[in-house]
């Protein structure tokens, strides 16, 4: 077991993915190690993380594909790649598949307002050659996700909220023309990242790459 050497605090910021698997099992494996180090977490938007670490409101950023402002660096730490999630009951069988694929079914859409929805909505107007049409336009990947599972339609989502609970009532299908996006640490500028707060880093990459 690591121990840490002083009483000290971390403070994390990130977009709510994370939230659902991969931060609480690298949180249960920190406080293990660091005992004395206590831990305060809040979830928002990729530009709002941006800003609280620059602004000293947090110490550490999570998000996928962060922002940059003045203030801060951007580390890439792991990549993910889009995936489709869709209800069982419309018998898609191939385990991959192309946006070409996709362009007629009903989809679930991510609101373009967050770094990750105006990068896949993008991606899908530069490869169907018109604005993505939509039933449902969700502001989060896991609120797309539960919308399929009720049947409401296809959701192209990230992989880490794909993967992090149950996909119950749900195939879900690698896109094989969408390249993959990064996930990103974001550290305030000529800060060295060290001690317990690299001790972080490290189990974050290590349940990611899992």
């Amino acid at each position: 077991m690591l121990a840490s050497s002083s009483i000290g605090q971390l403070r994390l910021a990130m977009t709510p993915a994370f939230s659902l698997r991969v931060v609480p099992l690298t949180l249960s494996e920190f406080v293990d190690a660091y005992p004395d180090v206590s831990v305060e977490v809040e979830t928002l938007h990729a530009l709002q993380i941006s800003n609280a670490v620059a602004n000293n409101m947090a110490d550490l950023g999570l998000a996928f594909e962060a922002v940059a402002v003045p203030g801060v660096d951007i580390k890439t730490i792991a990549r993910t790649r889009f995936v489709c999630v869709a209800p069982q009951s419309l018998g898609i069988t191939d385990r991959q598949l192309t946006l070409a694929d996709l362009s007629s079914r009903p989809l679930i859409r991510l609101n373009a307002k967050s770094p990750l929805g105006h990068l896949l909505n993008t991606r899908l107007e530069s490869a169907w050659g018109h604005s993505p049409k939509a039933r449902i336009i969700a502001e989060t990947y896991h609120l797309a996700k539960r919308m399929a599972i009720q049947g409401a339609g296809l959701a192209i989502i990230d992989g880490i909220t794909a993967y992090s609970d149950s996909v119950d009532g749900l195939t879900v299908h690698d896109i094989s023309d969408l390249d993959p996006v990064s996930i990103d640490i974001v550290v305030r500028a000529e800060k060295p990242v060290t001690g317990f707060k690299a001790g972080f880093v490290n189990m974050l990459k290590r349940h990611l790459s899992g």
